[in-house]
């Protein structure tokens, strides 16, 4: 067959470009379906990957809260007394060295109280233990709601020992925290199977106070713990301000 005399028809023509264009179309909506159906799962992959990172980021700052929580309460119960709920002894003596410094930069006075439930072992020894410890938080619910000053820290120094740190106080009105601290539990008058009838469990408290200068903080705190015990000595609901500091140079 002689090629070169072969003529095609023009609707011929424009078929073959017909079936082309369509063949191309299908082609291109396959090819753009499947770059379509691509993009989805690309998406779906992207959202499950965020939805992840999210869920892992919650997570996260829930374990990140969790430990915080933790360090707090653990910090809570190295300051804290775990019965009476007080500043214990470490964080009582850090306050008084912290109100020692400022003392010291301000040239005012500092004072220590040291006080002690009156006959408490006989107290836990009648009532038992519970009762005993029911008594010490009592106790020091009334220290606690006691002190009027923002600065003022009432803590635990150990068995039936209560301290008071007072910043900017002199002797003289620390003396009046400590009277009326144990007026303030005489009034709650909880029963004590003493020797009087109808006695009440009492307080006794030993006062110190300095104007801080070049000695130690320890010093204050020894020369209150002093006075208490001579408080003791003397009897029940005593009161004994010390001698021993009256200005550390």
């Amino acid at each position: 067959m002689d090629l070169n005399h072969l003529s095609i028809s023009p609707a011929v023509v424009v078929g073959i470009i017909l079936a082309l264009a369509v063949t191309a179309f299908l082609v291109s909506a396959a090819a753009l379906a499947r770059v379509k159906r691509d993009y989805r799962k690309a998406r779906a992959r992207e959202e499950e990957l965020e939805r992840a990172l999210v869920e892992r980021s919650a997570h996260l700052q829930e374990a990140v809260e969790r430990a915080e929580e933790a360090s707090r309460r653990l910090t809570d119960v190295e300051r804290h007394d775990g019965l009476t709920g007080l500043a214990n002894r470490v964080a009582f003596l850090e306050a008084v060295e912290t109100e020692w410094r400022r003392g010291r930069r301000e040239k005012t006075s500092l004072a220590v109280v040291f006080l002690a439930i009156d006959a408490f072992p006989d107290f836990d020894r009648t009532f038992g233990s519970a009762a005993g410890d029911d008594c010490l938080r009592r106790v020091a619910a009334v220290l606690g709601t006691g002190l009027r000053r923002a600065g003022d820290l009432v803590g635990r120094w150990g068995k039936e020992r209560f301290v008071v740190v007072l910043p900017s106080t002199g002797l003289e009105g620390a003396t009046a925290v400590a009277e009326r601290l144990a007026a303030d539990l005489d009034a709650v008058a909880i029963p004590y199977a003493g020797p009087a009838p109808g006695a009440t469990v009492s307080l006794s408290a030993g006062v110190a106070a300095v104007v801080p200068g070049k000695g130690r903080s320890d010093e204050l705190v020894a020369a209150a713990k002093a006075a208490l015990g001579e408080a003791q000595r003397r009897g029940i609901r005593q009161v004994v301000t010390s001698s021993r500091v009256a200005e550390v140079d």
